[in-house]
């Protein structure tokens, strides 16, 4: 359906700005004289395409011939598409319907959104914005990085070839120069990492029980909570949209190992561990790019203390109404995602976990934009106490 209404449009075009002119539906052979055969693009600038074979450049042709009897001719898009290539306008090497060029041209456009480059900067292109008098579209996708000056040639009835860089045809419309690049997700090298501020406090009085028998809790300490927003950005230029997938390893538990031991997170926590500073145990857990508030929402932690041969347990409890402890994240931002990481800090000495283990290690995040690219990123929570860090 897209492409039926560009042909039409295109169509439309091609009629409009000859208005006046004696018109004859054309037939290849009836081509005589070439008067202007020229190279355009949609949008202000030159176009940008992703190098992932599915993305594509937008590559407007006109083309104005004549008959023996100085008769425009209306040819078709699909007539011409038959008979104009693009080509290297540096090497004069057809961009074909093959990839031993690393480019491929089809006259079929993707449901990929169109790209351009305007002093630096990548914006969007409007599919149906044709260039002034365009009478045919191409489109090119490549798998290769890099730039190519795009020229286009015909070859007509009579055996003859023309090409776009030939001035006289072109009029300052000879090529088009097209902007290549590479994004691979699971490349750890384009990434960058960094936290937004310190710590922001949630909850100060989070009670924190001491066991005096089996059934018997006394309140000893208050706990803390606490959150920071660690940014995770690409470090190249366009200005996209990134989306993250379902981590299919989350967990939903700090304590995964005892049922009485666990304390309920809300959306998937991806990684926990507890850190012992000697004056006090920071609990902390990491959610990446979660859909809705995470943190520390309900239930309890076992934790047990060893002073001189006795031994204590204790247990840090968050009542269910008690929301002061969660954070909802901030909306999505373009050119990256972000790690939530929230600290409960209990300020009791020589803790250790009790019935649960820290769950840390590499974790696969499934990265995918609107423009064909997509990756598996390794983010490693053993690296850091706070901030993950990419893994090749």
């Amino acid at each position: 359906m897209r492409a039926e209404h560009q042909r039409t449009s295109v169509h439309r075009s091609a009629l409009e700005i000859n208005e006046g002119i004696s018109m004859k539906p054309g037939t290849w052979k009836c081509v005589k004289k070439v008067a202007k055969f020229q190279v355009r693009t949609p949008g202000r600038g030159s176009p940008f395409v992703f190098a992932n074979g599915k993305h594509q450049a937008a590559i407007d042709i006109v083309f104005e011939s004549y008959d023996a009897e100085g008769r425009y001719l209306d040819i078709s898009p699909d007539e011409l598409f038959r008979w104009i290539e693009l080509i290297d306008a540096e090497t004069g090497e057809r961009l074909g319907q093959h990839r031993s060029t690393g480019w491929v041209c089809s006259c079929s456009c993707s449901e990929y959104p169109l790209l351009q480059k305007v002093d630096n900067e990548i914006s969007a292109v409007d599919v149906h914005d044709l260039s002034s008098n365009a009478n045919l579209r191409l489109y090119l996708t490549t798998l290769i990085e890099g730039c190519v000056q795009v020229a286009a040639q015909v070859s007509l009835a009579d055996g003859s070839r023309l090409s776009t860089r030939d001035e006289s045809l072109a009029d300052g419309f000879k090529c088009a120069l097209v902007t290549a690049k590479i994004i691979d997700y699971s490349n750890p090298y384009i990434w960058k990492m960094y936290s937004f501020n310190e710590f922001r406090p949630m909850a100060d009085d989070v009670p924190c029980y001491e066991m005096q028998t089996a059934h018997s809790w006394t309140k000893k300490f208050h706990c803390k909570t606490a959150f920071n927003r660690i940014r995770i950005e690409l470090l190249l230029s366009p200005n996209i949209e990134i989306f993250v997938n379902e981590v299919p390893d989350s967990k939903q538990r700090v304590a995964a190992t005892d049922a009485s031991a666990g304390m309920s997170t809300g959306a998937g926590v991806n990684a926990y561990a507890a850190h012992n500073w000697g004056d006090r145990l920071d609990v902390v857990s990491w959610f990446i790019s979660p859909r809705q508030s995470c943190g520390f929402r309900s239930g309890e932690i076992l934790l047990a203390s060893t002073i001189f041969l006795i031994g204590s347990l204790y247990k840090v409890e968050i009542d269910q109404n008690d929301q002061r402890s969660v954070v909802d994240p901030y909306p999505l931002e373009k050119n990256g995602f972000d790690v939530y990481v929230c600290r409960l800090t209990i300020p009791i000495s020589r803790l250790t976990q009790f019935g649960w283990e820290n769950y840390l290690g590499i974790r696969k995040v499934y990265l995918y934009d609107k423009y064909g690219n997509d990756g598996t990123l390794k983010l490693d929570f053993s690296y850091d106490q706070i901030v993950p860090f990419p893994r090749e």
